[in-house]
C-alpha cells in the first residue's frame, strides 16, 4: 500500500464521519471506526479511550507482549507531548531530578525539557533510566544492567515491528516496576507524507495495580495538557495490516538508502570541516562541524550546498522531521548535543537520485 501527498486530502476526517464533520474537542456520544481501531470519547480533555486488538498493538510500534504483561496505550497529538508527559510524571509523581542515561545524545526536544523540569541525566540513578532511539550505537541502549522505577524509552527512530523495538521490551520489563514506550508517528509511520501530528505513549508493567494507577495519573496529564490525541489527525491507513507491511518496507528503503551512502563516502575524506556520524538506526545522518568552524566558512557551505543540491537533485527540501519520501538536508546551529551540524535524511529515492546526494556532498565537503 503506497500513499502519496496527494492522497492526503481524500483521507481526511470527512471520510470518518459520514456527514463530514470535524472531530476537534468536542463532539459527544460518537464511537469511531478507523481501520482497526475504535475511538470512544465524551471531551477530548476527560476522555478519550482507544481500542486494538492486542496483536494489532503491533501497528503502532508496540512489541509482542508477555502474556504476563499488564498494558495501557494512550494516543498523543506528537511525540513531544509524550515526551512532556513522561517529564511531567518523572517530577511531579516520582518527585526526581536525577534520571539515568547512557545514550551518546538526546532528541532536541527532550534535551530541552530537562531545563524546564530542572531534571538531569546522568550516569547512575536506581529510580529511572531514560533511553532514546536517535542515540548513536543501540547496543548501548541494551548494556545497562539494574532494575529501577521507571524506565522510558523513546522508539521513534526504529520502525514498527522492529528487532530493536522488541530487544528493548524483553529486557526492561523485567528490570523495572513500570515501562514506558513513547514515539512519533509523524516520521516513519504515516507512508512519508505529513499527513497530520501523531504519537503515542504506552505503559507496560507485570502488576496490574501499577498499571491503573499509573494510567490515571497520565490520563490526567495528558488531557489537562491538551495532549490526546485529535482524530483528524490520525490517517485512517494506520491501523490496517497492508498498510504495516508496506511502512516496514518503506522504512527498511530508507535504511539501504543510508547505509548506501555510508559505503559511498566511506573512502572520502571530509575531515578538512568535520566528522560523519551514522546512528546505527540509519534513518538520516549527520555532517558535524569542527568547533572552531567560522561563521563566514558555515554560511559558504550551506550556499555552496544549496546550490550544489539545486542543480543535481530533482526535489530535496530543508525540513525540521524526517522520514519522507523525498530526500531533506538540513542545517543545525549550536545544537546543544553534537553542535554545529547538517543533518542528512535520504528518504526514498531512486539509485539515480542517490548517486547524486552522494555527489553533493563530496563535491561541497571534501578537498
Amino acid at each position: 500500500m503506497t500513499i502519496s501527498q496527494k492522497d492526503v486530502d481524500h483521507f481526511r476526517a470527512k471520510n470518518i464521519l459520514p456527514e463530514g464533520g470535524r472531530l476537534t474537542r468536542y463532539n459527544s456520544s460518537n464511537v469511531i471506526k478507523i481501520g482497526d481501531a475504535t475511538f470512544d470519547f465524551d471531551y477530548r480533555r476527560d476522555s478519550f479511550d482507544f481500542k486494538l486488538e492486542k496483536q494489532k498493538l503491533k501497528y503502532i510500534g508496540i512489541p509482542k507482549l508477555l502474556d504476563d504483561t499488564n498494558f495501557n496505550v494512550f494516543l498523543t497529538n506528537s511525540g513531544q507531548a509524550a515526551i512532556n508527559a513522561a517529564y511531567f510524571y518523572v517530577d511531579k509523581v516520582l518527585n526526581l531530578n536525577k534520571i539515568e542515561s547512557h545514550n551518546d545524545y538526546l532528541y532536541v526536544g527532550a534535551y530541552r525539557l530537562q531545563s524546564i523540569y530542572q531534571i538531569y541525566h546522568s550516569k547512575k540513578s536506581s529510580e529511572c533510566l531514560w533511553i532514546c532511539s536517535t542515540a548513536t550505537q543501540f547496543e548501548q541502549s541494551l548494556s545497562q544492567d539494574g532494575y529501577w522505577k521507571l524506565v522510558v524509552v523513546d522508539t521513534t527512530c526504529w520502525a514498527v515491528g522492529s528487532a530493536e523495538i522488541q530487544r528493548i521490551y524483553d529486557k526492561y520489563i523485567n528490570c523495572c516496576d513500570l515501562l514506558v514506550l513513547f514515539r512519533s508517528h509523524s516520521k516513519l509511520d504515516m507512508g512519508g507524507v505529513e499527513y497530520g501530528s501523531l504519537g503515542n505513549l504506552s505503559l507496560f508493567s507485570k502488576d496490574q495495580a501499577l498499571i491503573d494507577e499509573a494510567s490515571e495519573k497520565f490520563k490526567r496529564i495528558l488531557g489537562l495538557s491538551g495532549s490526546f490525541a485529535i482524530l483528524d489527525e490520525i490517517p485512517p491507513y494506520l491501523f490496517s495490516e497492508s498498510f504495516y507491511e508496506s511502512s516496514k518496507r518503506r522504512v527498511q528503503a530508507i535504511v539501504d538508502n543510508t547505509l548506501f551512502i555510508k559505503d559511498e563516502l566511506e573512502s572520502t575524506s571530509l575531515s578538512t570541516y568535520g566528522e560523519l556520524l551514522f546512528p546505527d538506526h540509519y534513518k538520516y545522518f549527520f555532517l558535524r562541524l569542527k568547533k572552531d568552524t567560522p561563521a563566514k566558512t558555515i554560511e559558504k557551505l550551506i550556499q555552496k550546498l544549496n546550490f550544489t543540491l539545486g542543480i543535481h537533485l530533482k526535489d530535496v527540501k530543508s525540513c525540521a522531521s524526517f522520514g519522507f519520501n523525498f530526500p531533506s538536508v538540513t542545517f543545525y546551529a549550536s545544537d546543544e548535543n553534537i553542535g554545529h551540524f547538517f543533518r542528512f535524511c535520504p528518504g526514498v529515492i531512486d539509485s539515480e537520485e542517490l548517486k547524486n546526494l552522494v555527489l553533493c556532498i563530496k563535491e561541497v565537503f571534501s578537498r
